[in-house]
């Protein structure tokens, strides 16, 4: 994939033929190590002979750049990749600026980054093969359909793509865009304490890291960055998934102040939404310079405000032909022509091999771009805020060549409990629209996953959190290379927890411990204090962050008044003894439910407890009701409607209540067609949820109408088990909780007037 000569950009800077500078100019991947001269001539074609080779190992997804990493190798390309991966020269014309691409069946194009080299001659133009798009369109003359492709800053750029999906045509371009403009920041206010601030992010990563107390778990990177950081052993999201959830710590307000409460809004879009200050912008106006690269930001979500250099977010690659998957019969590599198999394993998990026909994967995008941006803010002269977010371990589980789940964890244990929580009340699971889909059991209470393939799901998910390592240890070593290590705060977090079949779930969108848990890792080098410390007597929020964060800048009184949150600068002092606000201080979350209805169960023998031996559903379209629960006196009975294929009914079974909700969190559907919204407030020893009754005339809760509780013991949990027991009871129904359960209510129905 990929070829390049010469690009002769605006004001006469040219970048040489190949791989310049420390970037690869596909942005593929960073290689480090290679230095190109960006002047062209001897020295740069020899540079470009070291970086090519590189590059080829890059994109198959064979070279690592951390040497120290444990699954470290380097594969010496042999010299029938160079014609596919490598540089060759544009025809001798000088004035050419020639960019050669080699389409494969999925039609990834080049896409241009708004870097531009009028700005930043010493860093080269950045490019992205990164959108997945419909093959391109060609006239009989060869010439493309669809417009040109835009770089800003150079030109007379020509294109010259070779498409061989639609016969060897060249489509070609030639036209000239100006840089974007970018207004000059302000200085720091001379009391402010400047530092930079590397900001990572990972996309459904659960605290499943060796530092958390699962010690099978491969995570070196996060693991060596807890040694030198303070970790916090009970962190939590205020919404279990991605967009509301970075929408909240990203503005510094909790879901309820931004109103963004699914995938249709942003906190732009609620009043007075355009004034606030998100976070990196915050620091952006008081004279940092700032950018990020990869999942920061929900996809498509991106706030342009926030940004001193454009961030650069990527798109989705999934599961491809070629790509090592499991299935019923076993470990093998999908053809492309999978029926039967082909959904489940796109939502499943998958690796890259030498066969496959993407030979890279979204991390490998989101870095190359992050690292070019750590580079444009080191060179800015100013103290820096650049975020990166990689997509894994979030389904496709899909890892890079190298990275085999069987490799790399051989074996994998079930959940200890893999049944619905005992008296959950309806609303409380998210069973319809889930990450994985096309396995049997999942989209039901009512059945468990078969334990082998559980095991196998759980394996893929593992390696991808290894993957995401991987490359997040990249951009902590690149501080090191910079030599900006001591004066650079660290904060690495998820977007929410992640349920591998705890409490029957697949995915996040619950109110549970384990969908709303996060890893946080934060290192501040000149608190010594912290330094490869804990923190346990403290229940901190990612909505803390952002004053956090400001405290150490010595700007918290600068902080626009309405962001929530508090600051966790004084556990960095003394993390074992938090102050009195902090050690009491509940941490909150909550999780919207639509769609509520009856429970429907069907498939043609979806009562027939033999189904449990097998794993897959083609059509999704089994949903069982044979009982889970060794108590159904607790649970209604009702009967399934008949099979599809007009066998009688089965007899009635008893199991999940006979209601649930859809609409896969309210992901997808505006506010007024709500129907609960679920409150989550965790204390030192208990995690308690009202759900309550959305006025869909107002748009807003009701708690006069009556409300389903939750409320877990969980007064020894140490925060280093998805099993805990007292996850898997509901105890708020039972006696003797009753008056615990209306001081609760009484305490979070406060709390939640105040955010508004």
């Amino acid at each position: 994939l990929g070829s390049c000569s010469v690009m002769r950009c605006g004001q006469g800077q040219t970048i040489a033929r190949g791989w310049a500078g420390t970037a690869l100019a596909t942005s593929i991947f960073w290689v480090s190590s290679a230095r190109a001269l960006s002047s062209g001539g001897k020295a740069a074609d020899e540079a470009w002979q070291n970086v090519c080779g590189a590059a080829a190992n890059v994109v198959s997804g064979l070279a690592y750049a951390s040497a120290t990493h444990p699954l470290a190798q380097l594969r010496v390309p042999s010299t029938a990749d160079a014609p596919r991966l490598c540089c060759e020269a544009c025809d001798g014309n000088s004035s050419c600026v020639g960019w050669t691409v080699q389409w494969n069946k999925y039609h990834v194009q080049p896409y241009p980054d708004q870097s531009t080299c009028t700005l930043y001659p010493e860093i080269p133009q950045i490019w992205a093969v990164d959108r997945a798009v419909p093959p391109f369109e060609c006239e009989p003359n060869g010439k493309s359909k669809t417009p040109p492709f835009s770089v800003a800053g150079c030109v007379n750029v020509t294109y010259d793509h070779t498409d061989s999906a639609v016969s060897g045509n060249k489509l070609r371009s030639q036209h000239h865009v100006p840089p974007p403009a970018i207004p000059p920041s302000p200085l720091p206010p001379p009391t402010a304490r400047t530092f930079n601030i590397l900001y990572l992010v990972a996309d459904d990563m659960r605290p499943q890291l060796k530092s958390y107390g699962h010690p099978q778990m491969i995570t070196p990177n996060l693991d060596k960055l807890a040694a030198t950081a303070l970790q916090f052993d009970f962190a939590y999201t205020q919404f279990a998934y991605c967009a509301p959830s970075r929408n909240s710590w990203l503005s510094g307000r909790r879901p309820d102040r931004t109103r963004a409460l699914n995938f249709l809004t942003t906190f732009r879009d609620t009043a007075n939404g355009t004034s606030w200050m998100a976070m990196p912008q915050f620091f952006k106006e008081h004279g940092w310079w700032t950018s990020s690269a990869g999942k920061v930001f929900h996809d498509g979500m991106d706030d342009a405000p926030s940004w001193s250099f454009p961030s650069k977010q990527t798109a989705w690659i999934s599961c491809q032909p070629g790509d090592l998957t499991f299935g019923p019969t076993g470990p093998h590599q999908m053809t492309g022509n999978e029926t039967d198999f082909d959904a489940q394993v796109n939502n499943a998990g998958c690796t890259v091999t030498s066969n496959s026909t993407v030979q890279f994967t979204n991390e490998n995008i989101s870095l190359g771009h992050g690292l070019a941006r750590l580079e444009l803010a080191h060179a800015s002269g100013r103290p820096w805020w650049v975020s990166i977010g990689v997509h894994r371990p979030h389904a496709p589980y899909r890892s890079g060549q190298g990275f085999e789940a069987d490799v790399l964890y051989p074996t994998a244990l079930g959940p200890a409990h893999p049944f619905v929580p005992a008296d959950a009340p309806f609303m409380a699971g998210n069973f319809i629209g889930e990450d994985i889909t096309n396995v049997y059991g999942v989209g039901s209470p009512n059945i468990t996953v078969n334990p082998n393939v559980t095991i196998d799901l759980r394996r893929y998910y593992y390696a991808a959190t290894t993957y995401a390592d991987h490359f997040l240890g990249m951009a902590l070593d690149k501080l090191d290379a910079l030599g900006v290590g001591d004066n650079t705060i660290t904060v690495f977090h998820s977007d929410h927890g992640y349920a591998l079949g705890e409490g029957n779930e697949w995915s996040k969108k619950t109110a549970s411990e384990v969908a709303t848990h996060v890893p946080l890792l934060i290192r501040v080098p000149w608190m010594k204090a912290s330094i490869g410390r804990r923190v346990t007597a403290a229940r901190v929020e990612l909505v803390d962050v952002y004053r956090t964060l400001a405290d150490f800048a010595r700007l918290e009184a600068a902080v626009q008044p309405d962001v929530q949150g508090v600051s966790l600068a004084p556990l960095f002092s003394d993390p074992d003894h938090p102050p009195q606000l902090l050690a009491s201080k509940p941490a909150f979350s909550q999780i919207a439910r639509c769609e509520c209805g009856v429970y429907t169960c069907w498939g043609p023998t979806s009562c027939n407890p033999t189904w449990n031996r097998s794993w897959y559903d083609p059509k999704g379209h089994t949903r069982g009701c044979n009982p889970l629960f060794a108590t159904p006196e607790n649970r209604s009975c009702f009967s399934c409607p008949p099979p599809e294929r007009g066998a009688p009914a089965p007899p009635p079974r008893c199991g999940w209540s006979g209601t649930e909700c859809g609409g896969n969190a309210c992901a997808m559907i505006p506010t007024n067609r709500f129907d609960f919204m679920g409150y989550t407030m965790r204390t030192a020893t208990r995690r308690f949820t009202a759900w309550v009754v959305w006025d869909k005339s107002k748009n807003t809760t009701d708690w006069t109408q009556p409300v389903e509780y939750e409320l877990f013991d969980l007064s020894n949990d140490t925060g280093t088990s998805f099993d805990y027991d007292g996850y898997a009871v509901n105890v708020a129904h039972l006696p003797g909780y009753t008056a615990e359960v209306a001081a609760l209510r009484s305490q979070l129905q406060t709390a939640v007037a105040s955010w508004r």
